[in-house]
């Protein structure tokens, strides 16, 4: 993992701080793509919390993202959201916060 905190790193083997955003961004990723939706807190901050203040070791978090890894293609497969964007719909979202927008200035 790149290293933003050095003494950490020094110290842990690796920065916390990015290794628990990582984790915390697969597992964001995990509920959006199998529910639609995103809950918080995260079911998953305590383990969060943990990386972040380095109880694992290097090679128990490359071993769990490696494994994450490989589940993640499986999720993508798994996924409720659709393959493409409604660009029709996003369009006339687009229009409408514009005019409303326009609209709350003139008043």
């Amino acid at each position: 993992f790149p290293s933003h905190d050095t003494a950490m790193e020094e110290h842990f083997g690796y920065d916390g701080k990015y290794a628990s955003h990582l984790f915390r961004l697969v597992e964001e990723a995990r509920q959006l793509l199998l529910e639609g939706t995103i809950v918080f807190p995260l079911h998953n901050a305590q383990e969060l919390l943990d990386i972040k203040n380095g109880l694992y070791t290097y090679e128990e978090i490359t071993e769990r993202m490696n494994q994450l890894n490989d589940v993640f293609e499986k999720w993508k497969d798994m996924s409720i959201l659709p393959h493409s964007p409604n660009r029709k719909s996003l369009t006339e979202l687009y229009f409408d916060v514009i005019i409303q927008y326009i609209n709350e200035q003139g008043d």
